[in-house]
């Protein structure tokens, strides 16, 4: 048995993966019926492969990954002679057998890292983006609660608009003195300054990238009064 451990890490978790390097030969189809102790999945680079899992087939593609469950019977049964793969084993929960597409060119470039003699430093992370598509991970979605988040969201998407300290306040859940020592605390300016250096920011970047006018600038940063602008734009000026 020719094994590598890995360690891996799947979201906050961490787990040992046991990597089959040699299983990828001249004679892909491997050895007959038979089941792991742990979930084993099986990464096809070239050539078509066909797995038997208890009574079920499984026609695998160039690209794909095919995952057995822990304490399974089964076997790849066909295999075309061009066939290429990999298989490691990893103890992860899995109820039922599943086939994924991954993402184009991992699996080869999976098997071009184990084939290398020096150090596979990216092999465990590309090995556990393939386990990341068949482990169950939960997320409760929660309220947003990040005060800095929200504050440079509506600043930065609604600096052209009618945006309003009241408006940060009533996301926040917070009075009006409150908000504005946060926005402070954040950007370094009270609200209206951050406004207006948001602005002046994007008016110079449209300035810069396309051929408007001032005028034309003003209006698409928000400004309802060119003066207002002007003025605002030499305050800010470099």
């Amino acid at each position: 048995m020719n094994y590598s451990e890995l360690t891996v890490a799947i979201g906050k978790q961490t787990f040992p993966l046991y990597l089959q390097p040699g299983f990828f030969n001249t004679d892909p189809t491997g050895p007959r019926l038979h089941k792991h102790r742990y979930t084993e999945i099986h990464l096809i680079a070239e050539g078509q492969c066909e797995y038997l899992i208890g009574s079920q087939k499984y026609l695998v593609e160039p690209g794909q990954a095919l995952a057995i469950p822990a304490g399974v019977f089964h076997q790849c049964i066909t295999a075309e002679q061009q066939a290429k793969k990999t298989a490691f084993q990893i103890p992860i929960p899995l109820k039922d057998p599943l086939k994924k597409t991954l993402l184009p060119g991992l699996v080869q470039k999976i098997i071009q890292n184990i084939e290398q003699t020096e150090a596979k430093s990216s092999l465990s992370a590309m090995l556990a983006l393939v386990c990341s598509e068949f482990v169950q991970t939960q997320a409760q979605i929660q309220p947003l609660r990040d005060p800095a988040f929200i504050i440079h969201e509506r600043l930065a998407n609604e600096y052209y608009m009618d945006l309003s300290l009241e408006d940060i306040a009533t996301d926040l859940k917070l009075s009006r003195k409150q908000t504005e020592r946060l926005i402070v605390k954040h950007t370094g300016n009270t609200f209206r300054n951050e406004i207006a250096r948001r602005r002046i920011e994007a008016a110079r970047h449209l300035l810069a990238t396309e051929d408007i006018t001032l005028a034309e600038a003003a209006e698409r940063v928000g400004y309802k009064s060119y003066s207002g602008f002007w003025k605002a734009f030499k305050e800010k000026k470099a």
